[in-house]
């Protein structure tokens, strides 16, 4: 007697395996993919941290400083900036160069001190599909204790501070 198929047992068996094995490993890829998500976002926001110095260093060597005492650059997800200063326009031309001018889903806040252009906080918010991820890196003891106040987590092995919300940023 030729056997053609397999029993009914068997694929019972295997299609159990499968469904343990599905349980068992989609959590952790699950888990796996929501971990590079936030290293390419740290990166992305460590990326920018970096050109806008760069940018910074730039366009005071051409002797630029914010004589219209602003002390904030503020880019939104369009790549508009809300205070067109002098100063803030040539610090988004230098870091546009460097660091590219997609902005989308991409709200960014940095301070700086207006006596030297030297910056001091950075704050970027990302906006996806499931909710808004805010990094802030600052050295300001009293920006710190607010984040920490209200939620922001310290990323291990970084000066980073995070904290996700449900609810997008409004720009």
């Amino acid at each position: 007697m030729e056997n053609k198929g397999f029993s009914l047992v068997e694929l019972m068996i295997v299609i159990a395996i499968m469904a343990v094995l599905t349980g068992v490993l989609a959590p952790q890829f699950i888990q796996y993919v929501e971990k590079s998500k936030e290293s390419v976002r740290l990166e992305r926001a460590d990326n920018f941290r970096r050109c806008f110095e760069i940018a910074v260093l730039e366009v005071a060597a051409q002797g630029d400083v914010d004589r219209e005492g602003q002390d904030l650059f503020t880019v939104t997800s369009n790549g508009r900036l809300n205070q067109e200063t002098a100063y803030n326009k040539a610090l988004k031309k230098a870091l546009d160069e460097s660091f590219g001018s997609d902005y989308t889903g991409l709200c960014v806040n940095v301070m700086y001190d207006v006596s030297d252009g030297i910056p001091y906080q950075y704050h970027l918010a990302f906006e996806e599909t499931d909710g808004t991820y805010e990094y802030c890196l600052t050295n300001d003891a009293t920006s710190i204790n607010f984040l920490q106040e209200n939620g922001y987590t310290k990323l291990l092995g970084t000066d980073w501070y995070f904290q996700k919300s449900e609810a997008p940023v409004i720009v």
